[in-house]
């Protein structure tokens, strides 16, 4: 966050503590609460962290961030998610728009203090745990002056703004500079602190105190908050939720400066433009927690990233940083028109072809020292696999063809804006210039425009004149090279990058009952999937999972494995149907050690332009593959390259 330091130069800050806090978001194991949320507050000009008070402005993002997050599912056209506040153990609830069972973080909500406007986000606070009136009075005497403490979830001291001297109606800047206010609420907040039974108040953020004063911009109370003597520009959720309780009470300070509300027992008002309720009938008892309150706020997004501290500790571990705008504001499903080809690293170059050629079925279609380029019989391009000698198997690069010369630009300005940085290479034939780029886990991916659409020889020219090349009369003939799978240290960052930086659209994911998304599958097209994510149990970045080739039936599937058994191609897993997806599939290893997927995922094709994102619990993947197979253990162990 950058503390110590009054400008906070080196974090995010923000340099005043409205803007200097953290929100911790987790599943929840509370079967009456769908996340947990820990709010901490950074300290600017000091070493400090603590969590003694709650935060309501930080709590209205909190159920958009789990939405997009996968810890809760999304709702179609709203969503609710119940929240436990760890800092007080109460609970909230946040409801917010999601068309298409996406977060929609636009609209016209407005709350004073905060520029523009977004979509709204409101929160029930059902009945809190403490007691509404810490003191146990209506009102107190504190350094001579007449005030009423309250908590209806956060403690809060109210002060009619004309016994300090003032109007109300200053700017924050002006009331900031007045030396004498400053003294006079240091003065009340330390002696307020021990009557509310929160001890010594020196160096936290609470009690808040809250100026009063009668309305002039609608609504029933004007406003003016200090945390601890700065004063905020818009009043906090939790906060205001503490005044309009205080605003309800016989005998309160804050009755002489409100406008009496509708009903006694329901008070709407502005802070200066923010609507609240509370609600329903309800007698004063200063030794219970007011019944209900409710609010709304908005929430919009700034920035998504990955950070890592400067120093001290280890530098950070991705390529690069990457810094992608919402999902909501993802490019243009189609600027990357279809998986290109991938490059395999294998240390046994020659037993590797002879497997892909005579096994698989592709054919060679060139070959540069080390470097052997081979195609499937329905790709269109140059080639769809190249294998270049290596040490260790591995992944190369995985080449991604743009639909036009003007996306390839949109993708390399997308990457760069996102904080990325690429080289261009001119290294392969049939292929013009690629723009080499990693993703945040550190897998090259290669992205181009210009192609030479491949023209058979004699002897593999096929029949028909839609087709690129004759089927091969060996092997288990692949169609084409259909998806990748890999590995990441971190799924999440990997595959926001796909989606915000490249375009991909989520379709399916698996979420573990930690919160934490284990894999996520993407598709470019209206194919189910193009590319998965993986988590690595080693915390390894840039390894390979598996490369898949499409056949045109199942029963190619059954076939190939018989061929596997009968050329001694070591298989691994399957014949089977995945849960997820609906794949059938064959696992098999080639000669170098990478696994290689055998599929026919045909008949599933995503047309929705508003298809939700599917989520699987770690219950349901516990119960292995659709039809019962158990996952075998070295599908979650087996990697390339592999680690020691």
């Amino acid at each position: 966050m950058g503390s110590p330091d009054p400008r906070q130069i080196d974090g995010l800050g923000g340099a005043h503590p409205l803007t200097s806090k953290v929100a911790v978001v987790s599943a929840s194991d509370d079967p009456e609460a769908d996340v947990d949320y820990l709010f901490l507050q950074v300290a600017v000009d000091r070493t400090e962290v603590t969590d003694r008070q709650n935060c309501g402005n930080i709590l209205a993002g909190i159920g958009p961030f789990a939405v997009e997050r996968g810890l809760v599912a999304s709702g179609e056209g709203e969503t609710s998610v119940r929240i436990r506040m760890l800092n007080t153990g109460e609970l909230a609830i946040a409801t917010f728009p999601t068309p298409a069972g996406r977060v929609d973080y636009s609209g016209t909500a407005e709350i004073s203090g905060v520029p523009g406007s977004a979509a709204p986000v409101v929160i029930e606070f059902p009945q809190g745990g403490g007691p509404l009136l810490p003191t146990g009075h209506v009102r107190d005497t504190i350094a001579g002056t007449e005030v009423t403490c309250v908590d209806n979830g956060m403690p809060v001291v109210l002060i009619p703004a004309a016994a300090l001297d003032v109007t109300g109606y200053e700017t924050p800047a002006d009331l900031e500079e007045n030396a004498t206010l400053a003294a006079r609420l240091r003065e009340i907040r330390r002696a307020a602190g021990k009557l509310m039974g929160l001890g010594d108040v020196e160096h936290t953020t609470i009690p808040k105190l809250s100026l009063l004063a009668p309305p002039t911009d609608g609504g029933a109370v004007m406003t003016r908050t200090f945390i601890p003597v700065r004063c905020h520009t818009s009043i906090g959720v939790l906060g205001a939720a503490s005044v309009v309780a205080g605003l309800l009470l016989p005998g309160g300070v804050g009755r002489a400066s409100r406008r009496s509300p509708p009903k006694a027992t329901e008070c709407a008002s502005s802070i200066p433009a923010d609507s609240w309720t509370s609600k329903p009938a309800w007698t004063p008892d200063p030794t219970v927690p007011l019944p209900w309150s409710a609010a709304p706020r908005s929430s919009a997004p700034h920035a998504r990233s990955s950070t890592a501290p400067s120093s001290p500790g280890p530098p950070p571990q991705l390529p690069h940083p990457y810094d992608p705008l919402e999902a909501t504001m993802a490019p243009p499903l189609g600027d990357i028109a279809h998986i290109g080809h991938a490059q395999l690293f294998t240390p046994d170059l020659d037993a590797s072809v002879a497997f892909f050629t005579d096994y698989l079925g592709l054919t060679v279609n060139g070959q540069d020292g080390d470097t052997v380029y081979l195609r499937t019989y329905d790709d269109y391009e140059h080639h769809s696999l190249v294998l270049t000698a290596r040490d260790r198997p591995g992944l190369g690069r995985l080449a991604l063809r743009t639909s036009s010369e003007e996306a390839l630009q949109r993708r390399i300005e997308a990457v760069e804006e996102a904080g990325g940085a690429g080289r261009w290479v001119e290294d392969e034939p049939g292929i013009g210039k690629l723009y080499v780029t990693t993703d945040p886990d550190g897998h090259e991916h290669a992205l181009y425009w210009e192609s030479e659409h491949y023209q058979a020889p004699d002897g593999l020219k096929p029949a028909l004149k839609n087709q690129p090349q004759a089927k091969p009369n060996r092997g288990v003939g692949v169609r084409r090279l259909d998806h990748i799978n890999f590995l990441a240290a971190d799924v999440l960052s990997s595959a926001e990058f796909q989606q915000q930086v490249l375009g991909a659209r989520p379709t399916e994911q698996i979420r573990l009952d930690s919160g934490r998304i284990a894999a996520r599958w993407l598709t470019y097209t209206n194919k189910s999937y193009d590319v998965v994510y993986t988590e690595d149990w080693t915390g390894s970045t840039g390894r390979l999972h598996h490369i898949a080739f499409a056949t045109d039936t199942r029963e190619d599937i059954l076939r190939a494995a018989d061929l596997a058994i009968d050329t001694g191609v070591f298989i691994e897993t399957g014949p089977h149907k995945h849960a997820i997806q609906q794949t059938f599939f064959l696992y098999v290893y080639e000669p170098g050690g990478n696994r290689i997927e055998l599929c026919n995922p045909l008949t599933r094709l995503v047309l929705a332009p508003d298809w939700p994102l599917i989520t699987w619990t770690e219950e349901e993947r516990r119960k292995g593959q659709a039809w019962g197979l158990k996952t075998i253990a070295s599908f979650h162990t087996h990697g390339t390259p592999p680690v020691a």
